[in-house]
């Protein structure tokens, strides 16, 4: 059925954005309309998946839209200047909110072209990013996109290098992961999930407050045994106390190893070495009470088979600092 374009619009202003979505699909006036709408009412934030051959575009869980391999090497032609073609690879209602690259299901191609996606349609607007990654040594394709993202305002982030092997020749690949976290952990503020050879001295280097680290509640960094205690971890984690007890706050942060029984003997008496009078031996734990500008804090270390658990709690006001009324 066809109207004319006003009366159009003014029947689509009423849909909702999935029936809107649906409506694209009628005709190019329908088209034109739908995307007319959506962009005035708002932009709808969207997930980007990297697959074999293809990009698929999900909002709210469901998969909305497939971009076809010759649309992305026709959206790459015009990104190159090689064509004036328009190229419909992402409507312009729509922005990519969510990034997920799966790199053992995808060529080093692949990576390359979403990096050059990416710098073209803009990094501002990026909130979650996901890479997935097995290789010993991270391909330079994806190094280039990390240095790409560390422009990204991101509030969340997953992070899984499943290499597990002991390998000191693989630290350029580090390197690069270590500046993407330090780049990216001033916004990270919901979710974080960090997995790889990294060590938990290098977790919190990179994850403090002294980057800007917002401490959200539960956040999961998982150390492989190859590399976990590399550089000084006591130090670390004697430093990590030492600064949430003179900036306490609500936190729980865990540093974990691969499972079974991990030696923290060293992690132990460095911190014993200062805050004996808090140690309870049998538990393995440290319990420091504390008091800041009238408020007080229960903070709690805890050495547990294979994680190290930072607890911070709020207890309330001192009793002579409480207005009475």
């Amino acid at each position: 059925m066809s109207f004319p374009n006003e009366i159009l619009l003014q029947i689509l202003d009423h849909l909702d954005v999935e029936t809107l979505l649906e409506c694209r699909r009628i005709n190019n006036q329908y088209m034109e309309a739908a995307d007319k709408v959506l962009f005035d009412r708002r932009l709808i934030a969207v997930e980007l998946h990297v697959e074999r051959t293809k990009d698929a575009v999900f909002w709210n869980d469901q998969r909305i839209r497939e971009i076809e391999a010759s649309t992305i090497h026709a959206f790459l032609r015009r990104i190159s200047r090689l064509t004036i073609e328009t190229i419909d690879y992402m409507p312009p209602f729509m922005i990519v909110d969510r990034l997920i690259v799966d790199v053992p299901s995808v060529t080093p191609l692949r990576v390359n072209e979403i990096t050059r996606i990416i710098r073209f349609l803009g990094v501002k607007q990026l909130r979650h990013v996901t890479i997935l990654a097995k290789t010993r040594h991270l391909h330079e394709n994806v190094i280039l996109l990390m240095k790409l993202l560390k422009n990204a305002p991101l509030t969340s982030l997953e992070f899984k290098w499943n290499w597990g092997g002991y390998s000191e020749d693989n630290a350029r690949s580090r390197d690069a992961c270590i500046q993407f976290f330090k780049a990216v952990a001033p916004h990270i503020s919901k979710h974080i999930e960090i997995k790889g050879p990294f060590s938990i001295a290098e977790f919190i280097e990179c994850f403090t407050l002294q980057s800007g680290f917002k401490y959200i509640n539960l956040p999961s960094f998982l150390a492989f045994r190859s590399r976990m205690h590399a550089g000084d971890g006591p130090s670390a984690v004697l430093g990590l106390l030492e600064h949430i007890k003179e900036n306490p706050r609500r936190c729980t942060l865990e540093f974990k190893g691969q499972q079974g029984n991990i030696d923290w003997t060293g992690y132990i008496a460095k911190i014993q070495d200062k805050y004996a009078e808090f140690h309870e031996i049998y538990l393995n734990q440290f319990i420091i009470p504390l008091t800041v500008d009238g408020k007080r804090w229960h903070l709690e270390v805890r050495f547990n088979y294979y994680r190290i658990e930072f607890t911070c709690l709020y207890l309330g006001m001192c009793a002579d600092t409480q207005v009475v009324p």
